[in-house]
């Protein structure tokens, strides 16, 4: 913990201690820490502490800051520095956080080791909504950052996005479907029912003498829905249709339907169903006499029947229909979504890079980004940390972090492109157009006057040309200088491209050149 204390001044004996991240310090009621001295500005200075280290900025105060007698703009501090500001002078305090160990037998001081920062959080907050989220965190997501030590971070990302389309299809739609074929199918059981009951009311004489034979059931015959239909006694003979009389059942479901309603004795009251192949259904029920001088039912044999209704056939085909109409429009979201998060996020990473690279180079002070992304908040403090310690660290080497000014190099590029036998261009640091020699402007069809600072991806219509030149920039770069080449085909010829990058005493690219020659 580290805290100022006042030593010299109105401020003698004040402390204040530093909260993390930014801790300004001014007269005014809006900044966190209020010192009521004259000449104070009301932002004065702020001091952005990261872990353990201090950064202190002067907010353009009217009187200025200083640490340890010297004017400063923005300086790391440390335990000890002095910082001051008209009438108050404050003493840099670190604050040692002593534990003390009660230790029992067996017991020993725990050790200090490396911690992730999943165990550095070791305390679950006290809402529910906070340790729902700490759990998952700390619990489900470790899980998903081991498979990231195998797998690369866009194929896990395209794996859950998949996963949340399927996902989502089979609990939304497909829930829904299933409804509607339950629903289908209880009605067709209900019809199949009714349909046994009728031939037991239209045979009701016949059957109370136990003639199964003589019933009659030739208008389930003119039912279009009905495929197939049985009455079979309790041995299996087959007593109608009246073209497999006398033979046995061979159907398998009648045979399944027979099985179970002789199984138990309360299934003969009861009515079998089954889905059979091709969206069909069976249905399938005991036939029950009534005698009437016992006063009782007796079952005297069975009927299937199998349906294959048109709103069966037609709810199968609307579901897949269905399905598919979903699975293309879930796709085209889903691919959507993918690339949306999956570039704003890339964005950042981008910028955060660029603007590094910028800093090391000097044309820039610090990391600062326009987009809202908090989480990324404490990276960026960290980077602009290190930079003021480089900067602190190198403020008597003039070369260091000066702005090293390109138009040097890349005069002399332009001078070598005029002595330069074939096509050639010049790129600036950024790898934006300079220059175009005259057969360079043929061979590519610009004309240095439009294309001169512009990207090459905005202006040269052969993309995957402009593709291949950046990536020969960063190859000869990061090699110091050395000549890269590849081969590409132009305009139907193909051509070896060359770049040669021109490092300036930063050792950074201070310009390239390129190069283009026929291959014979």
């Amino acid at each position: 913990m580290y805290k100022l204390v006042g030593v010299g001044g109105s401020a003698r004996g004040h402390e204040f201690i530093l909260i993390e991240g930014e801790n300004i310090f001014g007269c005014s009621s809006e900044a966190t820490h209020v010192i009521n001295v004259r000449g104070v500005s009301k932002k004065h200075f702020l001091i952005r502490k990261n872990g353990e280290s201090l950064i202190l900025e002067d907010l353009k105060s009217r009187n200025g800051t200083f640490i340890n007698n010297d004017l400063a703009q923005v300086k790391s501090i440390k335990e000890g520095d002095l910082v001051a500001v008209p009438n108050a002078v404050f003493k840099v305090v670190k604050v040692v956080e002593r534990k003390v160990y009660i230790e029992s037998r067996g017991s020993e001081a725990p050790q200090e080791s490396a911690k992730t920062y999943l165990e550095l959080e070791d305390k679950a907050p006290r809402d529910f909504i906070s340790r729902m989220g700490y759990t998952f965190e700390h619990r489900f997501m470790p899980i998903i950052y081991s498979l990231n030590k195998t797998h690369d971070w866009k194929t896990l990302f395209v794996f859950f996005t998949v996963s949340f389309v399927l996902l989502n299809l089979l609990l939304t739609i497909g829930s829904i479907l299933n409804d509607s074929n339950s629903l289908v199918l209880k009605e067709i059981v209900l019809r199949g029912e009714q349909y046994v009951d009728e031939v037991a009311r239209h045979n009701a004489l016949k059957l109370s003498q136990l003639d199964i034979d003589q019933v009659d059931a030739s208008y389930l015959d003119k039912i279009p829905d009905i495929s197939e239909y049985y009455i079979f006694d309790l041995k299996g003979r087959i007593i109608r249709p009246v073209e497999n009389l006398n033979s046995f059942i061979n159907s398998s479901f009648a045979i399944d339907a027979k099985d179970w309603l002789l199984r138990k004795k309360e299934n003969m009251h009861r009515v079998y169903f089954k889905k059979l192949h091709d969206n069909s259904i069976g249905v399938a029920k005991a036939i029950k006499a009534y005698k009437i001088e016992r006063q009782t039912e007796e079952v005297v044999g069975f009927i299937t029947i199998v349906f294959n209704p048109v709103s069966l056939r037609e709810i199968a085909s609307n579901s897949r229909v269905a399905y598919l109409e979903t699975l293309i429009i879930s796709s085209i979201l889903a691919f959507l979504f993918f690339y949306i998060l999956y570039y704003l996020t890339i964005h950042q990473i981008k910028t955060l890079n660029f603007q590094i690279d910028q800093a090391l180079i000097g044309k820039r002070h610090e990391i600062s980004k326009e987009e809202k992304f908090p989480e990324m908040k404490p990276l960026e403090n960290s980077i602009n940390n290190l930079l003021v310690r480089m900067r602190d660290l190198g403020e008597h080497d003039e070369d260091f972090g000066s702005i090293e000014d390109d138009q040097s190099y890349l005069s002399s590029l332009r001078e070598i492109l005029k002595g330069s036998p074939g096509p050639g261009m010049v790129l600036n640091s950024e790898k934006n157009i300079q220059a175009l020699n005259p057969e360079c402007e043929d061979l590519l069809g610009l004309r240095e006057s439009m294309a001169s600072g512009a990207s090459m991806i905005d202006v040269l219509r052969d993309q995957g040309l402009a593709a291949i030149i950046i990536n020969l920039c960063d190859q000869t770069g990061s090699e110091e200088g050395h000549h890269c080449s590849e081969e590409y085909e132009i305009s139907g010829v193909e051509h070896s491209i060359s770049a040669v990058a021109l490092i300036g005493k930063d050792h950074f690219p201070k310009g390239y050149l390129i190069s283009f020659a026929k291959n014979i």
